[in-house]
């Protein structure tokens, strides 16, 4: 997806022959950008005629994490040429973690993968570590997809550098990873829901959770609007401890605990939130015929070892 942690997955088309795929690694290995967002079908010279016809994103935000479920549908370009994805289509999922690991556990062990001129991961062992760390869950139809290269975004400008990668711009505090999974063919992906979930970490200042996450729509029909809540949606959702602050563009908007904001989501416009903890304090019930007294008690906020 670009779900990211902007949204859409892309699609690109690839072959798979040995040679070639070294090739590939070998380049991404001396420096090229990657992508990020929700999830997308990754750039190629043929391209991929598939949008995102539908994005149905919800954000559960507690003190911790914030957990990502979204269900998406691609359809193909209005009088497209036909595909050639005979070798197989890329589908990006961009997911956005602090860029100070020592703030997340997790975190930290993920970007433990990558060394120090080292972008991209492609061991089985160390992507299913990823997978785990991040809790993530991706279904196309029935199928369970599992990842096959991870990119640690180098963040530049927004646009596509050739091989299917692409440079995404750079939110401060925060790392993106590119997490990639193969499809068989442009048809497989078009006729089928892709289910995503995943845990994103906030990058926390002064013990405010910060979130990001941008949608990107690449190849919309000219009659396809994101305004429409039926197709199109992202939904946040506060836990019942914390409070939200959301900006997206030039408006900030405050959700109490329990409560849900659903926005339209806007091709490339961030989504930052900032989540404040609730200090709640529960009052100490008085012994009746007696005078109140002084009330010492300590009160235990969540994360206190009392």
């Amino acid at each position: 997806m670009r779900l990211i942690a902007s949204n859409a997955p892309r699609i690109g088309i690839a072959k798979w022959e040995n040679v070639e795929m070294r090739l590939i690694l070998i380049l991404i290995m001396v420096g090229l950008g990657f992508a990020q967002a929700n999830p997308l079908v990754a750039p190629s010279g043929a391209g991929a005629a598939v949008y995102i016809a539908s994005e149905q994103l919800r954000v559960d935000l507690s003190e911790r994490a914030a957990e990502l479920r979204g269900d998406f549908k691609f359809r193909r370009q209005p009088k497209s040429p036909p595909t050639i994805d005979a070798g197989g289509l890329l589908l990006d999922l961009p997911v956005w973690v602090p860029s100070a690991a020592a703030s997340d556990t997790a975190t930290a062990e993920v970007l433990g993968l990558f060394g120090t001129d080292q972008k991209v991961v492609f061991g089985k062992k160390e992507l299913s570590k990823i997978e785990k760390l991040l809790a993530l869950r991706v279904m196309l139809g029935s199928r369970p997809l599992r990842v096959s290269q991870v990119f640690l975004n180098e963040s530049l400008d927004y646009g596509t550098q050739g091989l299917g990668y692409r440079y995404w711009p750079r939110e401060s505090g925060f790392a993106c990873l590119i997490l990639r999974f193969n499809i068989a063919t442009s048809k497989e992906l078009e006729n089928q829901n892709l289910a995503i979930s995943y845990r994103q970490p906030y990058s926390w200042t002064n013990g405010v959770g910060q979130f990001y996450y941008v949608p990107i729509f690449e190849g919309l029909p000219k009659d396809r609007a994101t305004t429409d809540k039926k197709l199109y949606s992202i939904t946040l959702s506060p836990s019942t401890n914390c409070t939200l602050h959301i900006s997206v563009a030039d408006k900030r908007q405050t959700v109490n605990a329990g409560q849900d904001m659903v926005l339209s989501p806007q091709h490339q416009q961030p989504i930052r939130a900032e989540m404040k903890s609730i200090m709640a304090k529960t009052p100490v019930a008085q012994p009746k015929n007696r005078p109140a007294q002084p009330q010492h008690s300590a009160v235990v906020h969540p994360h206190s070892k009392e």
